[in-house]
C-alpha cells in the first residue's frame, strides 16, 4: 500500500463553489491534515466548507460562515478523511478572494 504525503490541491475561491479537494480516485484514501484558508480582500469573508458524499446531502466540517477576516489566515483545527468518489467543496458569502493549500496523506485503499 504506497503512502504519499503531498500537498492535495492549491486554488483560489470566490463566490461560486470550489471543489478544493477530490473526488477521490477508486482505489484510493486521502486523509488531509492540513487545510489553509488566506483571504487577500479589503473585507471579511464568510468561508463555507462542506464534504460531498456519493449519493448524499452536504455537510458542513467547519462552522457554517466562518468569518475570515481581511488578510487574515484562517486553520481548520481538525483532519478529515475522504473515501472513494468523496470531494471537499468551499465558497464564500460574496465576491472576494480566498486562497487555498490543502496538505495531507494520499494512499491506497
Amino acid at each position: 500500500m504506497p503512502t504519499k504525503i503531498k500537498v492535495l490541491s492549491v486554488g483560489t475561491i470566490s463566490t461560486s463553489a470550489v471543489t478544493v479537494s477530490g473526488p477521490v480516485a477508486q482505489g484510493k484514501s486521502l486523509l488531509v491534515k492540513n487545510m489553509r484558508f488566506v483571504n487577500t480582500g479589503v473585507s471579511a469573508r464568510y468561508l463555507y466548507l462542506t464534504i460531498q458524499r456519493s449519493g448524499e446531502a452536504s455537510r458542513y466540517v467547519i462552522p457554517s460562515g466562518t468569518q475570515i477576516a481581511a488578510n487574515a489566515m484562517y486553520q481548520p483545527p481538525a483532519e478529515i478523511a475522504l473515501e472513494y468518489n468523496d470531494s471537499l467543496q468551499a465558497s464564500l458569502d460574496a465576491a472576494g478572494t480566498v486562497d487555498y493549500i490543502l496538505g495531507g496523506v494520499e494512499r491506497d485503499a
